[in-house]
């Protein structure tokens, strides 16, 4: 996230420029911090630290200090921090756990210049802490991160906030930035109006591993917005390629939409064309098995235009992957008849349906009307064991029984008998 080298390469471009001179920022904050802590405890000796005095207080926050680092630096063999700053690693592993454990102290903030500039860098420190250590809870971060902001002007948290969250995303290998985003994202979506299309922005105008690390918190975003919004997220911030998605997808079902099962039926609705690209991507993915349901429920609320994909949502009670397939064959055209191989697994699919059909739901209006279109469709190109299955289903129609009563009704019969003469399949 910082490049905390206060040298600028002669040779770098205005914008590396620019990121560097950004990026810097913590180290001036630390610097800053280190005086005012100097000053704060009193103790200063010719502008040596006393560090009896600094453990004794870090040592109150049950955080143990890095003795060997103190034993060289009080020895007079030089600074370690100093050292790590040499070799361009950025900050000290010592000096930081030093700083994050005072500002997390139940006693004051090291008093800077003025209190608002004190808890934004404190807030800073903070965040920068979460990705660096891999917190084990980050909420508890986010909860630090807040009381820092609290009372702190909301354009300036803004700005900390989507300046540190943009920077992250860029630097940060994905499994970091979702370990980043889990502590701040819910200051984030309160501090940043619009958030999922500034996610998209940054996604859209950045390499394949940025939009890949970014994919997941885009949709999540997306989702939970999704009754309330109108507009189609940027396209260009969900372009990533097959395998890239194999990986986003398992990331994503960790979040808060799909994850955290907020989205309920009722939330995607088939006519919500700005969300078909997103809706299409997650039923091309193994997030299917979580968003499928809701493009069931959307579907038996505005039926399928085909009468076949019509069929296999009444006669489904429950969503699986086959007729998760069916439904985004429609989803891609919703106002067209399913043909082909789509019209062949619909096929499959409601005869399978049928077949299952408790035996008070066989009266249902629909079902003689499902047994005729079975028996109409043109069969020429299906598997023999298709047209197998759909003749043992047809003679099963006619001919099963309940005791000395019929299994299925008159029209039911009928439709099934008329099936077997029109395609030869008695």
């Amino acid at each position: 996230m910082f490049d905390l080298d206060p040298n600028q390469d002669p040779a770098a471009t205005p914008e590396e420029e620019a990121d560097a001179a950004r990026r810097s920022s913590l180290e001036e904050v630390l610097q800053a911090g280190a005086e005012s802590l100097l000053d704060s405890l009193d103790e200063t000796d010719g502008g040596a630290m006393n560090f009896d005095v600094l453990e004794t207080v870090v040592s109150r926050t049950g955080t143990d200090l890095a003795g060997g680092a103190l034993d060289t630096w009080s020895s007079g063999d030089g600074d370690p921090v100093a050292d790590e700053r040499e070799g361009g690693d950025g900050i000290g592993a010592t000096e930081l756990e030093q700083l994050v454990a005072i500002l997390e102290s139940d006693g004051a903030v090291p008093s800077l210049m003025e209190p608002t500039a004190s808890h934004l860098e404190s807030a800073s420190i903070l965040m920068h802490e979460v990705h660096r250590s891999g917190a084990s809870d980050p909420e508890r971060y986010g909860r630090r991160l807040e009381e820092r902001l609290r009372g702190i002007e909301p354009a300036r948290v803004t700005e900390l906030l989507w300046t540190a969250c943009e920077d992250t995303a860029r630097s940060l290998e994905a499994h970091e930035f979702d370990l980043w985003m889990r502590a701040f994202c819910p200051l984030l979506r309160r501090a940043v109006p619009y958030l999922v299309d500034r996610l998209a922005q940054v996604a859209a105008a950045s390499d394949a591993r940025v939009r890949e690390t970014l994919w997941p918190h885009v949709v999540d975003e997306f989702l939970l917005g999704l009754k309330t919004r109108s507009r189609e997220v940027d396209p260009r911030a969900l372009d990533i390629d097959a395998e890239s998605l194999e990986r986003a997808v398992p990331r994503l079902l960790g979040l808060s939409s799909l994850g955290g099962a907020l989205l309920q039926p009722g939330t995607f609705r088939v006519d919500a064309e700005f969300a078909r690209p997103v809706a299409l991507r997650l039923m091309e993915s193994a997030a299917h098995e979580k968003f499928g349901p809701l493009v069931l429920a959307a579907f038996r609320e505005a039926m399928p235009y085909d009468f076949g994909a019509r069929s296999c949502v009444l006669a489904q009670r429950r969503y699986d992957a086959s007729l998760g397939w069916i439904l985004t064959q429609q989803l891609r055209s919703p106002r067209a008849a399913l043909v082909g191989d789509a019209q062949r697994s619909t096929a499959w699919v409601l005869a399978r349906g049928i077949a299952e059909l408790e035996p008070e739901r066989r009266q249902e209006s629909w079902v003689p009307d499902a047994i005729r279109w079975l028996g109409e469709r043109d069969m020429t190109l299906d598997a023999p064991e298709q047209r197998e299955a759909l003749a043992a289903l047809l003679n099963r129609v006619l001919g099963e029984r309940r005791g000395l009563r019929r299994s299925w009704c008159a029209d039911c019969r009928k439709a099934a008998s008329r099936a077997l003469q029109n395609q030869s399949l008695e």
